[in-house]
C-alpha cells in the first residue's frame, strides 16, 4: 500500500492513485508472485482497477494469479475491467449462499465465514500466496485472524493535513500488538519503499 507522511492512504475523496511508476512497477512484480489477488466489491465499482499484466511478466507463468472479489452478496457491474479480456476468469468470493447472485460467464463462486476459512478454501484450489489489495478494514479483518505474514508499504513525499486520516488498518479492540521486522527498506528518488515481514512467536525475526 502506498501511504502520505501523515498517515493517508486515500485522499478525501477516497482515491489512492497518487503513486509513481515506480511504485506501480513494484505492485505489477508483487501481482505475478501471487497466487491470486485479492480485492473487494467496492474497490472494483469504486476504482474499476485495471489488474492485468502491464509488463508482460506472466508470460511464462501458468496459470497466472487468480483475480478473488470478496463480499460479494450482490450482482456485479459487468462493464468493469476485471471481467473483461485481458483479464482472465477469476473468484467470486461471497459470505452467504445468495441463490440469485449472477456470475460472470467462466467465474466461479466460494462461499466463506471468516478470513482464515477464505483462506483455507483458496488454499485447496492451491492458492497459498495471497496478495491482499485493500484498505483498512479488509486489512483488519486478516490482521485481526493473525493472517498478515508480510506488509510492503510505500512512503509517499505528500501531506494532506486531513482530519481523521485512514491509516493501514482500521481499529480492533482487545487485540494484542502485533510486531513486525524491517527486512529491507529502498529509497527510489522521494519515495521509501518498505518490507515488514511478521516476526516470529518467539519474537525472533524471521528466517526469509
Amino acid at each position: 500500500m502506498i501511504m502520505t507522511l501523515d498517515g493517508h492512504i486515500a485522499d478525501a475523496k477516497g482515491r489512492c492513485q497518487w503513486g509513481s511508476s515506480e511504485d506501480r512497477r513494484r505492485m505489477d512484480i508483487l501481482r505475478s508472485r501471487a497466487d491470486a489477488v485479492l480485492v473487494t466489491r467496492a474497490t472494483i465499482e469504486k476504482d474499476n482497477p485495471l489488474l492485468v499484466d502491464r509488463r508482460n511478466l506472466y508470460k511464462n507463468r501458468q496459470p497466472k494469479p487468480v483475480i478473488v472479489i470478496k463480499d460479494t452478496t450482490k450482482s456485479l457491474k459487468l462493464d468493469c475491467h476485471v471481467f473483461h479480456k485481458p483479464h482472465p476468469p477469476g473468484i467470486v468470493a461471497s459470505p452467504s449462499n445468495e441463490e440469485n447472485l449472477y456470475l460472470p460467464p467462466g467465474w466461479e463462486r466460494v462461499c466463506y465465514q471468516n478470513m482464515t476459512d477464505l483462506a483455507k478454501k483458496l488454499a485447496e484450489k492451491k492458492l497459498y500466496k495471497l496478495l491482499v489489495e485493500g484498505g483498512p478494514t479488509l486489512n483488519s479483518l486478516f490482521l485481526k485472524e493473525d493472517l498478515v505474514n508480510e506488509i510492503r508499504l510505500t512512503l509517499s513525499p505528500l501531506v494532506f493535513a486531513q482530519k481523521n486520516p485512514r491509516g493501514l488498518f482500521e481499529p480492533i479492540e482487545n487485540l494484542p500488538p502485533k510486531r513486525f521486522f524491517l527486512k529491507s527498506a529502498e529509497r527510489r528518488k522521494d519515495e521509501l519503499f518498505l518490507r515488514y515481514l511478521k516476526r516470529a512467536r518467539n519474537g525472533k525475526p524471521p528466517l526469509g
